[in-house]
């Protein structure tokens, strides 16, 4: 079988006697995607302690310790991620429109309403919880974008790609409505990278991407909330404004730079500490790891979300099946994603878009749809289901 790893190699016998299901699948289970990323759930809780210890905010009579509550979310994600490990993918394919809706459903009913906070509309609130419709319809959107694309063999033309964009336009324009510009940002590349991988031509492909970028000024003055507009004038020049709209890019950018080699020490960097860094349990979690743990932090960071990316790709490469293999390849662009915009926005090389640093920053909705997309992933490579159709994706 194609499963013959290192590890089965080393533990499992090899008498007559052939091991049963469950062990085989326990030997399959990818331990060296798993481990990588429990490690950066355990960074996330210790530097949300950090971030939270001089700001637990004051909630219904109660100091609140953000570390304590990710540990009860660590807990309902876990859960989540054997949901989406244990049955078999294929199951997921059966239902990807019915999710699709149901995503759909829940932006809806965000915008009708929602909780509101800091301007935006875009949670769904029962008594202290809230949950965030928009994260999980990223997963909604790749199992529905998945189901259509196998089988496909129109992608070569222009017409075939109206579909998946219909597929992503739908969501990315009532999570604009919220308004999230973030979260909507990250339609895009889950669609280029998977219809690419299904066999779309990568000239039409950059066609559209040159399209979108000449409409810019379409969506500056007719789609972009006057919040939009002001963070892209602020990333340019955050000068303009230092004590306003410009404040907490310069004071990422101050906590980054002062970390040094070594950093200064777990709950000793002084922008964390003395308040000066907003946000910074959430979206700038990675700017107090900078500060607090230094470069060897930051490189210690990067190696782990560069091996939970290496081994997740192996899966998807690994994989012939076509639902399967556009699936793992969406949920690795969706991780990958979010790192690069989230680390980029923090040091001035991206605007500020709001997005969480995936499994280390604070946040329910966040940390279970990150673990969902790992449990898919897992799923797909503990898998093997038969290929009934020619091999015609891109490798």
């Amino acid at each position: 079988m194609q499963e013959s790893t290192f590890w089965k190699k080393i533990f499992l016998p090899r008498g007559p006697k052939a091991p049963s299901l469950a062990r085989m699948r326990f030997w399959r289970f990818d331990f060296l995607l798993f481990l990588p990323v429990l490690a950066l759930v355990v960074i996330g809780i210790i530097f949300i302690h950090s971030a939270s210890y001089r700001s637990a905010e004051l909630y219904q009579g109660y100091y609140t310790d953000y570390s304590k509550r990710q540990v009860i979310w660590l807990g309902v994600a876990l859960v989540a991620f054997w949901a989406a490990l244990l049955p078999g993918y294929n199951l997921f394919s059966k239902y990807a429109y019915t999710i699709y809706a149901l995503g759909l459903l829940g932006l809806a009913a965000v915008l009708i309403m929602g909780r509101e906070v800091g301007g935006a509309r875009r949670w769904l609130g029962w008594g202290p919880l809230r949950m965030q419709p928009s994260e999980f319809m990223k997963l909604a959107f790749l199992l529905a974008l998945s189901k259509y694309l196998i089988y496909k063999d129109v992608l070569n033309k222009w017409w075939g790609l109206a579909m998946p964009l219909a597929l992503a336009a739908v969501p990315m324009a009532l999570v604009l409505r919220q308004p999230d510009l973030g979260t909507a940002l990250l339609f895009s590349p889950i669609l280029f990278v998977v219809v690419y991988v299904a066999g779309a031509r990568l000239k039409h492909l950059f066609a559209l991407i040159v399209a979108g970028l000449a409409s810019l000024p379409l969506f500056w003055f007719f789609v972009f909330e006057e919040y939009m507009r002001r963070r892209l004038i602020y990333f340019i020049s955050p000068g303009l404004d230092p004590r306003g709209g410009g404040y907490q890019l310069i004071q990422s950018q101050i906590a980054v730079g002062s970390g040094g080699l070594l950093g200064k020490g777990l709950g000793q960097g002084t922008q964390n500490m003395l308040n000066f860094l907003l946000q910074r349990h959430t979206d700038f979690i990675f700017a107090v790891i900078a500060e607090e743990w230094g470069t060897l932090g930051v490189i210690l960071l990067f190696s782990l979300f560069f091996f939970t990316i290496l081994f997740g790709l192996e899966i998807a490469l690994r994989t012939r099946e076509p639902f399967g293999r556009l699936l793992a390849t969406g949920a690795v662009t969706l991780i990958a994603t979010q790192v690069v915009i989230n680390t980029g926005m923090t040091v001035g090389l991206l605007p500020i878009t709001g997005l969480t640093l995936p499994f280390v920053s604070y946040g329910g909705s966040s940390l279970v749809t990150s673990f969902i997309a790992l449990g898919l992933l897992l799923n797909v490579g503990l898998r093997h289901f038969p290929v009934v159709a020619p091999e015609d994706f891109h490798t």
